[in-house]
């Protein structure tokens, strides 16, 4: 396994909080970034057992985008041993940093080809069996998350802790389009 896995299984093994990943195990692209996450995905199943069961996509907004200076999302591996049913509860001390995050996420029905690259909202509808209301803690080994560079965050699982699954909506397409809806026409009020 490589050294940056290594050390970011360690950190999750006896939870600490570091500055960054030391200089020497900082990958240097994205795709040095998902060999170390590759290998550190390898050694949780390794050690824990289990298998892949998913993706999770991180820095899907244009603010967070900007802020890790990255030009589009990036991904996370979403495991069954830290995958549960809703409800659950989740011990504490399980996570270094917890954050909590309301999701969607999408229960993939259907191969998606090659052949219909690049997919938009509408060309991957058709694909997409259920949508599942899903709340994502996000979990973290750095004393400044958006410090630390996109690079350093892909390596640790795109710093993914746990994800708790609601019930699939096989009719999603009306609810989230009613959910966005009333998004973008309910006004925003401050105080």
């Amino acid at each position: 396994m490589n050294a940056t896995a290594e050390y970011l299984f360690e950190l999750r093994r006896q939870p600490r909080i570091v500055a960054s990943l030391p200089p020497e195990l900082i990958p240097e692209s994205h795709a040095a970034a998902y060999r170390a996450q590759d290998a550190l995905v390898a050694h949780i199943l390794a050690s824990s057992g289990g298998r892949v069961i998913g993706y999770k996509v991180a820095a899907t907004n244009p603010f967070a985008q900007k802020l890790l200076q990255v030009p589009a999302p990036f991904f996370g591996v979403l495991l069954c041993g830290s995958t549960h049913r809703s409800p659950a509860t989740l011990p504490a001390e399980d996570f270094t940093v917890r954050c909590i995050e309301a999701e969607f996420g999408f229960e993939i029905g259907a191969d998606v080809t090659a052949a219909g690259c690049p997919y938009n909202r509408e060309s991957i509808a058709d694909f997409i069996a259920a949508a599942l209301p899903s709340i994502e803690i996000v979990d973290h080994r750095y004393a400044d998350w958006a410090a630390v560079g996109a690079e350093c965050l892909i390596a640790d699982n795109a710093i993914h802790g746990a994800w708790i699954e609601g019930e699939p909506v096989a009719h999603w397409r009306n609810v989230i389009q009613t959910i966005v809806f009333a998004h973008v026409a309910t006004p925003a009020v401050m105080n």
